[in-house]
């Protein structure tokens, strides 16, 4: 009977070790599937960005942008296209320009008139406009809104985005710091610089990360007598 119960505790002991190890193993090998991903990501979008893990229940991805569901993370061929994309802006150029009317009521906006550059009474009236650009990817388009004063310059606060050029979104863009806006009266030309940081996420290995890319800077050139943007 002695032995019956020190076998039994003995077996009782070696399972609870056997299960705390198997524990213990699940962790590790979790943990380092998040490691790589994370390694993986890291090559990407290099040691100054922020990857964070993520609800994956909140957050999915797909190639096909199926229209009978959200998705609201990139794929890692996305991200990687994405990324390079804005590291390189040579290749993003510029597409229209749209015209915002301003209500002098409550000052909402009205309407939006969207035209090519070479559609506008030039050189460009004061008010606001917003510059669209596009390329080399199909992912996302970038916009600066900006403001002409009377004697053709940039004025005020100019603003960035990145938006989806598909129905889910999972850019979010926000501006940290402006330049000096400069002028050249002799050809109406200003320039001004956007710094910002874009929050992207990201579905690799079943799980969700969101990375902050810090410094996304926006070298802009502003020719009001041509109704022209560049971005450099």
């Amino acid at each position: 009977m002695k032995t019956n119960l020190l076998f039994i505790s003995k077996m009782f002991i070696c399972s609870i070790l056997f299960l705390n190890c198997n524990k213990e193993v699940l962790e590790l090998s979790k943990y380092q599937k998040e490691q790589n991903a994370i390694n993986e990501i890291r090559n990407i979008v290099g040691v100054n960005s922020i990857i964070t893990l993520i609800d994956n229940k909140s957050y999915q991805y797909h190639s096909n942008f199926s229209t009978d569901a959200v998705f609201q993370s990139l794929s890692i061929s996305q991200l990687k296209e994405v990324y390079f994309s804005l590291e390189d802006k040579s290749k993003i150029k510029f597409s229209t320009l749209e015209i915002v009317t301003i209500s002098d009521s409550n000052s909402a906006i009205t309407s939006l008139g969207i035209k090519s550059h070479d559609d506008f009474n030039n050189p460009l009236k004061p008010g606001l406009y917003k510059a669209i650009f596009k390329g080399p990817t199909s992912l996302y388009s970038t916009s600066i809104t900006f403001y002409i004063g009377n004697n053709g310059e940039v004025v005020g606060t100019p603003a960035a985005n990145i938006s989806p050029n598909y129905y889910y979104d999972p850019y979010s863009f926000k501006a940290i710091g402006w330049s000096v806006i400069t002028f050249n009266s002799l050809n109406s030309t200003s320039q001004f610089s956007i710094i910002g940081s874009l929050s992207m996420n990201v579905g690799l290995g079943g799980m969700s990360f969101n990375i902050i890319s810090k410094d996304i800077i926006f070298d802009l050139l502003v020719n009001s007598n041509d109704g022209i943007v560049g971005l450099r």
